[in-house]
């Protein structure tokens, strides 16, 4: 009698009902998935979990799994084991899938689809930031790395980098400090991609993370002669803490804006002098100003506005271009004020704007009428309701 087909989703012969919950506790939006036991042994983590369960239930066992990975990826996997189960070869659209899977298959230890995995890139073309990708993954992973995709990538295959990365972020992130961005986009790859799937390495990169941007401030503050180094740091400290934790994120805005010893007029002398080494202070100065003007950062309004006041006449020493770009960015911010304290922010504005006999821009000027006609209409309303009294 021939072995019965076992099929991907067929809710005939299905004994394992499979539903996936996101880490917010959500059910991700896909119907519950119907699958075997024989095929779903391919992997440790299911065989572990279904062989306490299969004397006890009665078929089809249902379970549900938490992930962090999104859930087209998650059942792309479990479509691979029913591949290897037929004993069909594993097949990748592109790179960036298989390196998608990489994390998954680890996580549920399906070592047929990590061995294929790792073959197939090996034997794949890639791009430098799939490349940064691909590091960063092995070693975030605990799995022993291909010897031949070891070999291309020029590490060890038995998987240490994660212990010795922890060991020594502080010392990497130093680097960054003193203005050596050779392996930035590495580094900042291997932390991401280690926030989530290693809370002993996030406890240490935020800490390190955290004492990293405090000692650049600091720099700022104590009239640092290499001022554009120090805004560089803060600008990649900022994108990963961005990137890896918003908690954290929102602390250092809050230090950052509320030290009122930063913007002060040896920071605005330097930038008078050099209006197009700042970059990396613009970049920095959106971030902040787009979490305040969109609310991403919850703060209150003597916060936002003493943060305004304070760094406007830096703004003004910046270039025409550099001007622009933060312009609307503050407006946004402004307009999440009071209307007096609205106007008080555009005759800063103003006033700075004439100590370098500079004009006021028309986005500038389109939003100052807006807040004098709501001051106006505001006044007209006020003004009603008392002759109703």
């Amino acid at each position: 009698m021939a072995e019965e087909r076992l099929e991907f989703g067929d809710q005939s012969t299905a004994d394992v009902k499979l539903q996936l919950i996101s880490k917010d506790g959500a059910e991700h939006q896909v119907n519950s998935l119907y699958l075997h036991f024989q095929v779903l042994k391919k992997s440790e983590f299911f065989e572990t979990l279904l062989s306490q369960r299969w004397c006890a239930e009665k078929p089809p066992i249902e379970i549900k799994i938490t992930t962090t990975h999104s859930a087209s990826i998650y059942i792309k996997c479990i479509q691979l084991m029913y591949s290897s189960y037929t004993g069909k070869r594993l097949c990748f659209s592109h790179v960036w899938e298989a390196l998608a899977l990489l994390p998954v298959a680890s996580e549920i230890l399906f070592h047929h689809c990590l061995e294929e995995c790792m073959s197939y890139l090996n034997a794949a073309c890639w791009s430098t930031k799939q490349e940064v990708k691909l590091r960063a993954l092995l070693l975030s992973l605990e799995i022993n790395i291909s010897p031949d995709l070891a070999a291309r990538l020029g590490i060890s295959p038995h998987n240490w980098g994660l212990q010795m990365l922890e060991k020594s972020v502080q010392k990497m992130l130093s680097s960054i400090s003193t203005g050596s961005y050779t392996y930035s986009e590495y580094i900042e790859e291997y932390i991401v991609a280690h926030f989530e799937t290693n809370s002993s390495f996030a406890e240490t990169c935020r800490y390190a993370l955290l004492k990293e941007f405090s000692a650049n401030v600091k720099c700022a503050k104590s009239h640092h002669p290499a001022f554009v180094n120090v805004f560089a740091a803060l600008l990649w400290i900022v994108s990963v803490i961005q990137r890896c934790d918003g908690e954290l994120f929102e602390t250092i805005l809050q230090m950052f804006c509320e030290d009122a010893e930063l913007p002060n007029k040896k920071l605005c002398y330097a930038v008078s002098c050099s209006r197009d080494s700042y970059g990396p202070l613009v970049d920095l100065m959106g971030r902040f100003l787009t979490a305040l003007g969109k609310s991403l950062v919850i703060t209150s309004t003597l916060f936002r506005f003493s943060f305004l006041t304070n760094w406007i006449p830096i703004f003004i020493q910046l270039d025409q271009t550099s001007r622009c770009i933060l312009e609307r960015k503050l407006i946004d911010v402004a307009d999440t004020l009071p209307l007096p304290e609205q106007r008080h922010i555009y005759d800063i504005w103003i006033q700075a704007l004439e100590t370098r006999s500079l004009h006021t821009s028309k986005t500038m000027q389109g939003w100052v009428q807006k807040v004098e006609a709501a001051i106006v209409r505001d006044h007209k309303f006020f003004d009603i309701t008392d002759s109703m009294n």
